[in-house]
């Protein structure tokens, strides 16, 4: 383990000591707490000494009291009860780490515990996300005895860090493990389970009641009672669950502020803040790599390290965004204390793994008040593990049979490669051809070759300086819709966006600018790409007509591959409608034979459009590697006719995997098309003057063509109104809710003393 020492500051042995501010949230919380107790033992207690009174008053006198509030009662009891029926494990979907196997990465963990004066963790979870959590058991029987807490360590989170950056992740987290609050925590998430359970759940009671106020009148008003009385309780609850969110997320803050203090005390001050730096760009590399691992599960590959696939895509993204830095920190200058690397208009949406955390801005203050330098160290997170590999390939399995359904036997199906690069994500190319697809937008491919000066720029500085602003314009708008779409809520006092604070109303109209602004920087790319295609051609023109001619043909196949894929996208379309309609309808005949001709026409569309492409002559260098068209986009044998009577699900299976094998076929096609275009371009570009060729010859097929139509275009985009947090206050529903639910509850138990 020695290796593995990374220096730990010299801090004051109060820099973990809990602030006044965290002392108070804990009291305030277990003042909310002792509400919810009380309400809850209050209704436990009245239903009890109702049971009591029905037990003990003559049903002949007292009918509605014994055996109307004797039904109340009971169903109220069970309505409370059932709330402390459930347990959620502290467990994890990951992959449990055997010590055995991995003694360097639990000694490792084991360190940091002792070093920051924490229980070490019970078990260890592996899985693939960029994060890293406690865990531990929490039912009614926590709250009397102690739970033991378990580690998750993600992948993506590994794979992302350095090793000092991924220790003070961890401390971090054994910051939570030696919190004394975390207990409280622990009271905390149980009510607000039992809450969710009551409040939530529907069972047989539910179904019961309902059925009891449908039957006879003469009977049905004990349903009604029986459901106003449980409405009540409910809305009485949820009321509560959201006076106690309130103090339980401020302590949660205070939480995190306290958790980062312990990680500056054995990293210092700059590796943590570094790995928050880090973690946005991890994850959507992740993202990035799970989408392609799933795209070669379709065609038939199975991937069996996700992680290098992530690894491939920072590059890619790297590429993609023209930006180097990416996924990577600043060096930290001689003044240390004063320097940041989140600033107020960092307003990127919290990853789900900071969800309910300070914001990072907040989070650097702290951590750097006071300051102590951190002691880097470079080498991958990684080596912490014995045997990386072996956990990687673990982990990929079970996220492929979690998520994919991938049988554990089908993994000997190695797919080592990390994804393929395209020549489209050559840093000379400027990422213009992530953003554009101009052969998607013209309907005649000799559109695609305007008239242009051979001389004229290509990628010059001022299309990297559009492309680059277009990079920006998009990141903010990302960083808004991730507000608006639900993936992160707005903040009580909003956002600071470009020196302004943005509340929920600002936040969606600069995200609708914003969308406004990348679709005319859309069409002015669109408009350079386009001219510098023409200029190429023209520079080829120049060279020769064997250039001129291997040009055009190469654009013209790359043109046809594209319109192929519309046709696809529009038979899939189609069959996607049919599918839809038959999963949310009951048909009659009349309509089944519609339905069957409408897929009997798709299927014709297919196997159409694969007699096409069968006719295609292309040369191999624009194809992928051993491919013809026909085999890159129906490798196997294409559906027979359908079934005369009736609608054969076999059938329309085979139809769907038919067609979703030809549109991932498409995608190797369609790249291989643009590579070919983009090498003949390059050696135009360089060499000018170079000699003529004799062209290789090129036979297209007659090809489906699709008018020419905007290509991704944000023009349509829908962007509904940002969720604010629920930190940002209650309202007044809730509170009116509440108000009326206990207006029932008191109306009945006057009923109950009149009565009796």
């Amino acid at each position: 383990m020695e290796d593995l020492h990374i220096p730990a500051p010299d801090v004051p042995t109060d820099l973990t000591d809990p602030g006044g501010r965290y002392r108070l949230m804990v009291l305030v919380v277990l003042g909310a707490l002792g509400l919810f107790v009380a309400f809850y033992l209050a209704l436990i207690g009245l239903s009890v000494d109702q049971l009591r009174l029905s037990a003990t008053l003559d049903p002949r006198e007292h009918f509605v009291v014994v055996w109307v509030g004797g039904l109340v009662a009971v169903s109220l009891l069970f309505l409370l009860i059932s709330g402390l029926l459930g347990v959620e494990r502290g467990g994890s979907d990951g992959v449990l780490l055997d010590p055995a196997e991995q003694p360097r990465l639990v000694a490792f963990v084991h360190g940091i515990a002792d070093a920051v004066g924490a229980p070490r963790p019970r078990k260890i979870f592996l899985t693939p996300d960029v994060n890293a959590a406690v865990t531990y058991d929490s039912s009614a029987l926590n709250l009397l005895l102690p739970t033991q807490k378990n580690l998750i360590i993600g992948l993506g989170l590994v794979n992302a860090l350095t090793l000092d950056e991924l220790k003070a992740v961890l401390a971090h987290e054994f910051g939570h493990f030696s919190q004394s609050s975390m207990r409280l925590g622990s009271y905390v998430y149980v009510a607000n389970g039992v809450i969710a359970r009551i409040v939530g759940h529907r069972g047989w009671l539910d179904t019961g009641v309902s059925a009891l106020s449908r039957f006879d009148l003469r009977i049905a008003w004990v349903g009604w009672i029986l459901g106003a009385l449980i409405w009540a309780v409910r809305s009485v609850l949820e009321t509560l669950f959201l006076v106690m969110a309130l103090p339980a997320r401020a302590l949660t803050r205070q939480m995190e502020f306290h958790a980062d203090k312990v990680a500056v005390s054995v990293t210092g001050s700059d590796s943590l803040i570094h790995a928050l730096h880090k973690l946005g760009f991890a994850e959507r590399a992740l993202r990035e790599a799970t989408g392609e691992v799933a795209e070669r599960l379709r065609n038939g590959r199975v991937a069996v390290d996700l992680f290098a696939h992530q690894t491939a895509a920072m590059e890619n993204l790297r590429r993609r965004d023209m930006d180097p830095t990416l996924g990577t920190v600043p060096a930290v200058p001689a003044s240390g204390s004063s320097h940041r690397i989140f600033d107020e208009d960092d307003v990127a949406p919290l990853l789900a793994m900071w969800s309910t955390h300070p914001s990072h801005e907040a989070r650097e203050a702290s951590a750097k008040t006071p300051y102590f330098p951190s002691h880097f160290d470079s080498r991958p997170g990684w080596v912490i593990f014995d045997d990386p590999d072996r956990a990687r390939r673990a982990v990929t399995a079970s996220f492929l049979t979690t998520h994919f359904d991938v049988p554990p036997d089908a993994l000997a199906d190695e797919d080592t490669t990390a994804g393929a690069g395209v020549l489209a994500l050559e840093p000379r190319y400027l990422g213009l051809y992530t953003v554009t697809n101009i052969a998607a937008t013209v309907e005649d491919p000799d559109d695609l070759l305007p008239d242009g000066d051979p001389d004229g720029p290509f990628y010059d500085d001022e299309l990297a300086v559009r492309l680059k602003e277009r990079a920006r314009a998009m990141t903010d708008l990302h960083r808004l819709l991730g507000f608006c779409m639900g993936d992160a809520h707005l903040p009580p006092e909003g956002v600071r966006f470009h020196g302004q604070q943005l509340d929920g109303d600002a936040v969606l109209r600069e995200a609708a600018a914003l969308r406004d602004q990348l679709v005319v920087m859309d069409g002015v790319l669109h408009a350079d790409a386009l001219a510098l295609r023409g200029r190429v051609h023209a520079r080829a023109a120049r060279r020769g007509e064997g250039w001129a001619q291997a040009h055009g043909d190469a654009v013209a196949w790359l043109h046809c591959v594209t319109h192929v894929g519309l046709e696809l996208a529009a038979i899939d379309l189609g069959l996607q409608n049919v599918l839809a309609f038959l999963q949310e309808h009951e048909i009659n005949e009349a309509e089944e034979r519609d339905i069957a001709d409408e897929l009997s026409s798709l299927r014709l569309s297919l196997v159409d459009l694969a007699e096409r492409v069968a006719d295609a002559e292309v040369p191999d260098d624009a194809l992928p590697p051993g491919r013809t068209p026909s085999s890159a986009l129906f490798p196997g044998r294409l559906p027979d006719d359908p079934p005369i009577t009736g609608l054969s699900v076999p059938w329309m299976k085979g139809l769907h995997h038919a067609l979703h094998t030809a549109r991932v076929g498409h995608g190797d096609l369609v790249r291989s098309a643009m590579d070919h275009v983009l090498r003949i371009e390059a050696d135009v570009i360089d060499d000018p003057y170079g000699p003529d060729i004799d062209p290789e010859p090129l036979e297209l097929p007659a090809y489906p063509l699709h008018p020419g139509k905007p290509w991704l275009s944000l023009a349509g985009l829908q962007i509904p109104h940002p969720s604010v947090h629920q930190g940002a206050g209650i309202g007044w529903r809730p509170w009116a809710t509440a108000a009326a639910g206990l207006a029932v509850i008191g109306g009945m138990l006057w009923a109950r003393w009149s009565l009796s």
